[in-house]
């Protein structure tokens, strides 16, 4: 038999500082229960301005209607998201008083619930909701509400009414703003989402409206109905889509209810409790009515002396209170020791009721002698069975009576207490589930704002809390799976991944010289240049044409680095710590006068400022700078003044300020030899290489290269 699920997906292109209006969608995320009761929640939102606030008004409506629909106690799903709806209309009408910004005449939204295959949704202003079934393309709210969107909105009746309808398998539904139309035909629209899955349908249009005008928001909800396997918890059968109809008007705003988290606590402290109490009542009720048929059928007592004994049993003195303490958050532990005991007691009136009905007289008394305790087990059962084989036939009928209620008791106190426990966990999995929901709702909140390091935060509470999920069941697992595909389009969003699929190749230098091995590489005019310490060549690209030239150096030492001094020099120092310049115009080389400042320095990188030269010497720990007079550096002085190491240094740049880069990745900032309260922002993912460091005054980056990590 074949069951209905649901797949979503939703596609935002909303940029705050150039998009003319502010779009905003949210998809629930709650648990297996919660979702297979109350359906999902989907909101589509946008108002047509780009003012600060209309995020904030945004989520606050759609908080509210979160909270109302999912903290019901209603089971039917239509009056409860009425119900919700009610209270979404109080709260519209409380914030049009607080902002300064007519913003309710320019705000359009949709609100929709989905449950196997039955929708329920609303709408305020002028929104789309396609019913793309086979070839038929369908506008729901075109059809049904043509005529209310020309009307000035009433903040009581912004959701005024309900549509409700079924749907069949492989229908799409797709909740957009009114740009997607500009941009895409209705046609075009029902080919992607209906041949691809909700997924590949956003990547697609992400790729087409993306090319659109970037002062354009577009926001749509997709909703794609499929084939389970799995039944659902309650199968509404109902007839065939039909085109539907206004529901009417909701009805008055009721009370807010406590929140559900809390509610599902109480449950739980409530009916675990009074189910052991029941079974416990109920077990004293079936000891008493063996009690009273033993003494009336067996010990021919009468009937109403019978039955004073039994009424005796519930009798309790005045002093003695009645009614049981409450209970204080005592362990399932102690509770089950309480629950065992209760059981014992019982256990052992019974037993003991059952030695006095079975107890032989006198001239009746066997003569099996008594063993002392260290008997066998053999001889322990042996003795059993010939005792329970000298009862009369109805005393060994009403033995294995009692023996049965008692087994089926404990088997029910049993289930009572797992049962308790397993909704304690579903309790602990909901506020975990609900957790998860809003540090990714928070998450999308900051990006939408540029707060991507309070997103990344979030995020990695969220993906701390899923990896904490039990994963034993098939809901279990797809929760999971569903939760960490959210959580990974929230993360992709924040790594600004640029990967160059096809890079464009300027010349290939094995070509001019299979020898060649290339080791530095700077940029002056409209070339690249690359040194070959093997051969002391240094060559030159043009970066257009890719036209190669290369310069014999004639000197003791082979290149070791090159840095850029201007758009017409370039600098470089060689393996014999001596300098010299090359000049892009007169294509020749000038040997510079230089003195290092040891003997055993090790140099990891140049740069040149303001016809200075700055490099890091790994042996010495510190940073030099050297003064250029004509063609000689004066006398190297020492630039770091507060005891930072660079030791482990293997780059700097330079660009006014000095930034070192270091093995593990790690880049610091220093300013007249002071270390800077300055980072990099973190990096997903992280960083843990360095290569080279690269900026200048004209840039308006630093580029790190990491070659491990690509």
């Amino acid at each position: 038999m074949s069951y209905f699920t649901s797949l979503f997906d939703k596609i935002v292109l909303y940029d705050p500082s150039k998009s003319r209006s502010t779009c905003h969608i949210f998809i629930s995320h709650q648990s297996p229960a919660e979702e297979k009761s109350l359906g999902r929640l989907v909101v589509t939102a946008e108002i047509e301005s780009r003012d600060g606030v209309n995020l904030s008004i945004i989520n606050a409506i759609q908080d509210e209607l979160k909270q109302r629909y999912f903290n019901t106690d209603d089971l039917n799903i239509e009056t409860a998201f009425e119900k919700a709806l009610e209270g979404v209309n109080q709260k519209i009408a409380d914030m049009v008083g607080d902002y300064d910004t007519n913003w309710l005449d320019r705000f359009n939204a949709c609100a929709a619930v989905v449950k196997n295959d039955v929708i329920h949704f609303s709408f305020v202003g002028h929104i789309n909701a396609f019913l793309f079934r086979q070839e038929k393309i369908t506008n729901i709210i075109d059809s049904t509400a043509t005529e209310s969107l020309a009307e000035k909105i009433n903040p009581l009746k912004a959701f005024s009414s309900v549509i409700s309808g079924n749907l069949s398998p492989e229908d799409t539904v797709v909740f957009c703003t009114s740009s997607i139309l500009d941009f895409l035909s209705q046609e075009k629209l029902r080919r992607i989402v209906t041949e691809k899955t909700p997924h590949d349908a956003v990547s697609a249009l992400d790729s087409i409206l993306s090319e659109g005008s970037g002062q354009t928001a577009f926001a749509a909800a997709i909703i794609k109905i499929a084939l389970s396997q799995e039944p659902a918890v309650q199968q509404i059968v109902q007839p065939a889509y039909t085109a539907p109809t206004p529901a009417s008007p909701l009805n008055a705003p009721q009370a807010s209810m406590d929140e559900l988290i809390q509610k599902q606590a109480n449950t739980s402290q409530v009916l675990a409790p009074s189910l052991s109490r029941y079974i416990m009542g109920l077990l004293r009720s079936v000891f008493q009515n063996i009690s009273y048929f033993i003494r009336v059928t067996v010990f021919r007592q009468s009937p109403r002396r019978a039955r004073m004994a039994k009424d005796f049993r519930d009798y309790r003195p005045t002093e003695q209170p009645s009614i049981e303490k409450p209970r204080t958050g005592s362990s399932l532990a102690s509770q089950t020791g309480q629950h065992i005991k209760r059981f014992g007691g019982v256990a052992q009136r019974m037993i003991a009721s059952m030695a006095w009905l079975f107890r032989r007289t006198s001239d009746e008394k066997h003569t099996t002698p008594i063993t002392s305790d260290r008997r066998s087990l053999a001889q322990r059962l042996t003795g059993a069975i010939l005792w329970f084989k000298r009862l009369p036939v109805l005393s060994r009928i009403l033995l294995l009576c009692v023996m049965a209620v008692a087994f089926f008791l404990a088997q029910g106190l049993f289930t009572s207490l797992q049962n308790k426990q397993l909704t304690a966990q579903s309790v602990e999995y909901d506020q975990t589930i609900n957790a998860i929901s809003d540090n990714l709702t928070r998450a999308e909140a900051s990006l939408s704002y540029g707060d991507e390091d309070g997103a990344k935060k979030l995020l990695a509470s969220a993906a701390d809390l899923i990896s904490q999920l039990p994963d034993k069941t098939k809901d279990e697992k797809a929760k999971i799976d569903e939760l960490r595909t959210s959580l990974a389009v929230q993360l992709e969003k924040t790594k600004h991944i640029i990967t160059v699929e096809s890079p464009t190749l300027i010349t290939d230098l094995a070509q001019t010289d299979p020898a060649v091995a290339p080791k530095d590489l700077a940029i002056a005019g409209a070339s690249v240049y690359v040194t070959d310490p093997s051969t002391k060549k240094l060559y030159g690209i043009t970066i257009t044409g890719g036209d190669v030239a290369s310069w014999q150096r004639d000197a003791t030492g082979t290149f070791q680095y090159l840095t850029g001094e201007g758009q017409n020099t370039l600098l470089y120092l060689d393996t014999a710590n001596g300098a010299g310049e090359f000049s892009v115009t007169a294509k020749k080389f000038t040997e510079l006068s230089f003195t290092p400042p040891t003997p055993e320095v090790n140099i990891i990188g140049v740069a040149v400022y303001e016809g200075r030269l700055y490099f890091a010497d790994i042996n010495g720990n510190q940073v030099y700078r050297a003064a250029r007079s004509g063609n000689a550096f004066g006398t190297s002085s020492v630039w770091i003044k507060d005891g930072t190491s660079v030791s482990n240094a293997v780059s700097l740049a330079v660009d006014g300020n000095i930034y070192i880069l270091y093995k593990d990745g790690t880049t610091y900032k220093f300013t007249l030899g002071q270390r800077q309260d300055w980072s990099l922002s973190a990096i997903e993912p992280a960083m843990t290489h360095g290569d080279k460091i690269w900026t200048t005054t004209a840039a308006a980056n630093i580029y790190v290269l990491d070659a491990p990590g690509h």
